[in-house]
């Protein structure tokens, strides 16, 4: 996929978790160490729907498809590079600062 061809971008948290034990909320269990991703239905449960526009598909530059809770969408992407991903929401900041990693990708 080539970025020129792309006309809109989104911006907001990948799925990821870091490579060491996290709790998930409401669940006793921990991930492995090794880095592999979670069930989204713990997270997404925890995040009020009123956080986020929408559950959306980017492509990483390897051409790889990511998961993204999308906080904004742009047709110009160096200006939303520009400002860091934020959300005024508390508990998708903190879920964000466990397992989600910020970014901009080419929308799917």
């Amino acid at each position: 996929m080539l970025v020129d061809t792309v006309d809109t971008f989104i911006k907001g948290f990948k799925w990821m978790v870091k490579r060491y034990g996290i709790m998930l909320p409401d669940t006793g269990r921990t991930p492995d160490r090794t880095g592999r991703s979670i069930g989204t239905g713990p997270i997404i449960n925890c995040i009020p729907r009123t956080a986020y526009i929408e559950i959306g598909a980017g492509f990483k530059a390897n051409g790889d498809v990511v998961t993204v809770i999308v906080l904004e969408k742009g047709s110009d992407k160096e200006e939303l590079e520009k400002k860091p991903v934020h959300t005024d929401d508390e508990a998708l900041t903190q879920i964000a600062e466990l397992v989600l990693t910020p970014g901009v990708w080419p929308a799917l």
